[in-house]
C-alpha cells in the first residue's frame, strides 16, 4: 500500500472536490494510506485516537512518504 505524508494540515473532504463537505482537518505530518486516486485527489485513510478515518485529499498538499 503506498503512503503519503501530510506536508502541511490538510483538510479531508467527503468527496474528491473543494466544495465537498470537510470531514475534518488532516494534522500535518500525518501518514495516510492511498486508498484510490481521481486526479489530483487521493482517497486516503489514516488513524486517529484508535479509530480509521476516511476521505480525500489534495494531492497538492501531501507528498509520497
Amino acid at each position: 500500500m503506498q503512503t503519503w505524508r501530510a506536508t502541511y494540515s490538510v483538510p479531508l473532504r467527503e468527496e474528491p472536490s473543494t466544495s465537498s463537505e470537510k470531514l475534518r482537518q488532516v494534522p500535518r505530518n500525518t501518514t495516510l494510506r492511498a486508498l484510490e486516486q481521481r486526479g489530483e485527489w487521493l482517497r486516503a485513510e489514516y488513524d486517529h485516537d484508535g479509530e480509521t478515518v476516511t476521505g480525500w485529499v489534495n494531492t497538492g498538499f501531501i507528498s509520497q512518504a
